[in-house]
């Protein structure tokens, strides 16, 4: 990923708090170049997990390959009409790319451990909960529809382009007009400028 160093996040709980507010991510792998869209979840031992359907030939190739986990905020375009001085439109976004080393959990009892940690994850904070442990028996059946894998690390490259580069001007009217927004993802944005500005 191209970061001008002013764009280049390096704070490593804020990387981390974004790949976990923001865990429905892209896992791109190639020989043949493939991406799937799916829920990864980093893990307090540092490595990401997740699961494709059999059916989906992608985990064929992840055991031992650099796989790319791509997991993005917020994103926003900018128009030239908020700037101070004449400029280019423009997006702001935020972005994580983890490079990884993909292994695939053959054990039974792993994979449904971790399908159930995303369950719990996931329905956390509803009224009424659902919970696999209603029916284990069922899922048990079921996993075998699913390769659990596990991503180790290899390198981080987070970039937060949040109009750093533009006079404080520039950045309040540009955080103003995404504030106003009814779009959540403009919202974001704004909020990810606003503590940038405050920190």
């Amino acid at each position: 990923m191209f970061i001008p160093k002013h764009y280049r996040l390096e704070d490593q709980t804020e990387i981390q708090a974004l790949m976990r507010h923001f865990s429905f991510a892209t896992l791109v792998s190639s020989s043949p170049l493939q991406a799937t869209h799916l829920p990864l979840l980093l893990e307090e031992d540092g490595k990401i997990r997740g699961h494709l359907a059999r059916a989906n030939k992608q985990w064929q190739q992840l055991e031992g390959a650099e796989t790319l986990a791509i997991f993005q905020a917020g994103h926003a375009y900018i128009s030239p009409s908020n700037y101070v001085s004449p400029d280019v439109p423009t997006w702001n976004y935020t972005a994580v790319h983890a490079y990884c080393a993909a292994t695939l959990i053959h054990d039974e009892d792993a994979a449904v451990k971790h399908l159930e940690r995303m369950v719990n994850l996931y329905e956390s904070g509803r009224e009424e909960p659902y919970s696999m442990d209603m029916n284990e028996n069922f899922y048990r059946r079921m996993v075998v529809g699913v390769v659990c894998f596990e991503l180790e690390i290899v390198r981080l490259e987070a970039k937060a382009k949040l109009s750093q580069k533009d006079s404080l001007e520039t950045r309040q009217n540009v955080r103003l007009e995404l504030e106003r927004s009814e779009d959540v993802l403009e919202r974001d944005v704004a909020q990810r400028m606003k503590r940038r500005e405050q920190s």
